[in-house]
């Protein structure tokens, strides 16, 4: 139902928009980790959905198929967040071999969804 298209002049960008849906229970365990799951409300369906928005932004942003979901790519909450900040974000971390990037994951909750974006 919603497009998300992110464009930068220089950067190597990643975007996903996900609808909120419940059934985002049943596949937990096969893109969290067990450290994201014990340090998160797993319970709860718009922070799984975050997360896994998160991974496929940072998916697309590496531009490769290669990458586990579970191993390669990390997300957690930013150690200080400022009722000041307009932009809430989670940091996100890929690591495939010797290739590592950490990055901010910028959110929204749209209409029923969750849009994620990062750049390198």
């Amino acid at each position: 139902q919603l497009v998300a298209i992110y464009l930068h002049q220089q950067a190597k960008v990643g975007v996903d928009i996900e609808a909120i849906r419940p059934k985002i229970h049943k596949i937990k365990e096969r893109f969290l980790s067990a450290k994201e799951l014990s340090t998160i409300n797993s319970d709860d369906t718009n922070t799984l959905i975050l997360y896994w928005c998160a991974k496929e932004a940072l998916y697309k942003l590496y531009g490769q198929k290669e990458l586990e979901f579970k191993v390669n790519l990390r997300v957690k909450q930013a150690a200080t967040m400022s009722p000041f900040v307009d932009s809430p974000y989670l940091i996100g971390q890929i690591q495939k071999g010797h290739y590592f990037l950490e990055t901010k994951i910028y959110y929204r909750k749209i209409e029923g969804h969750i849009l994620a974006y990062c750049e390198e």
